[in-house]
């Protein structure tokens, strides 16, 4: 193939970059060409803004139209943290919390029992609300002995206590006709790796009177029911006390470590 040349002076035209004019005498040469690296460049380029475009107007628009809405409305607008505090009547805010606080009259972390010292987040969440009462209790690590060790900051296992209120959930649902919000009315009450916090959660719980709590079953006596259903032996379990939806109190265990039958607050499987 006959390589380009220049019109006036017949010199030998690069084909190998962009040519406005002859190198030679400097005549404009009307004949702009382009290296083939350049061709495939400019492609590519072109390629990869159409797919960018495709991926932002067919897929991350609709994924956020259909989720982005959602999930902004369940955070809340602020998250607060107290440092340090010895009760809660500060705990109020969307997502607030306190922490640490002083773990006086829990007696030693190591072998902390988490039953016998309901009384004590009581009387804590007493003083976030006068009507607070128990919804939840979760433990992850207790013994069979049903103790735990909660003082350690490298262990996993804690002690976590949700409480709600019927007066602050009223007021909740009150603010909630103004604000869209969920219904930051419910406290969890948290013991960890040495650390007391509670920290304001949304309240999914039927709001009633804080009634008397008697922990007939205990966790040993539910423990040995669960290893005849095909429980495992464990050096440590997971398990939850909940307080079912309805009119009254009623509390029931299951576990969370295996497809066992759950038991009521007197230890009879259901």
């Amino acid at each position: 193939m006959t390589a380009p040349s220049c019109a006036n002076c017949y010199a030998p035209l690069p084909t190998e970059h962009l040519v406005e004019a002859c190198p030679a005498c400097g005549t404009p040469t009307r004949n702009v060409r382009f290296a083939p690296a350049d061709v495939d460049r400019a492609r590519a380029t072109w390629i990869r803004v159409a797919f960018i475009s495709f991926a932002v107007v067919f897929v991350a628009v609709p994924i956020f139209q259909l989720i982005g809405p959602n999930v902004w409305k369940l955070l809340p607008e602020s998250a607060p943290v107290v440092r340090g505090g010895d009760d809660l009547h500060t705990l109020g805010g969307a997502a607030t919390e306190i922490a640490p606080i002083p773990a006086a009259g829990l007696g030693p972390l190591t072998t902390f029992d988490p039953l016998a010292q309901v009384p004590w987040f009581m009387r804590l969440a007493g003083t976030w609300a006068p009507d607070a009462r128990l919804a939840r209790i979760e433990l992850h690590g207790v013994r069979p002995d049903g103790t735990m060790d909660v003082s350690s900051p490298a262990s996993d296992a804690y002690a976590r206590y949700e409480l709600s209120s019927a007066t602050r959930n009223s007021a909740a649902v009150q603010q909630r006709k103004v604000v869209e919000t969920l219904l930051w009315s419910a406290i969890d009450i948290e013991v960890k790796g040495g650390v007391v916090r509670a920290s304001v959660v949304n309240n999914s719980n039927d709001d009633r009177p804080p009634a008397p709590l008697s922990f007939a079953c205990t966790i040993p006596r539910l423990l040995a029911l669960w290893r005849v259903k095909g429980l495992p032996f464990k050096q440590t379990y997971n398990l939850e006390l909940a307080d079912q939806r309805g009119p009254r109190a009623d509390f029931v265990w299951q576990s969370h470590d295996w497809g066992v039958p759950k038991a009521g607050m007197d230890c009879a499987l259901r």
